[in-house]
């Protein structure tokens, strides 16, 4: 018996996110479950539609009933920007 996953994992390169300075992008990412890079969590790379299964993304699906995180960490201090003005 065959049994095929509903989505198709590509191997091919990421090309770099437009702006690789931000707090996210500079982050070390870790996560208390996961299926994909977590780079998928910082990569600017968004989808073009609910449906579009062409990139990586971060879910917890089908983890009901417990605890899950993820954590952003830096080397060194870092100044957040001002959200609202």
């Amino acid at each position: 018996m065959t049994v095929r996953s509903g989505r198709e994992l590509k191997a091919a390169a990421r090309p770099e996110p437009p702006d690789t300075e931000t707090l996210a992008y500079t982050s070390k990412v870790t996560a208390s479950h996961f299926d994909v890079p977590l780079e998928a969590i910082k990569d600017q790379v968004e989808p073009s539609n609910s449906a579009d299964v062409s990139v990586d993304e971060m879910t917890f699906w089908a983890h009901k009933g417990t605890t899950e995180w993820i954590q952003l960490q830096w080397y060194a201090k870092q100044a957040w920007p001002t959200l609202y003005s």
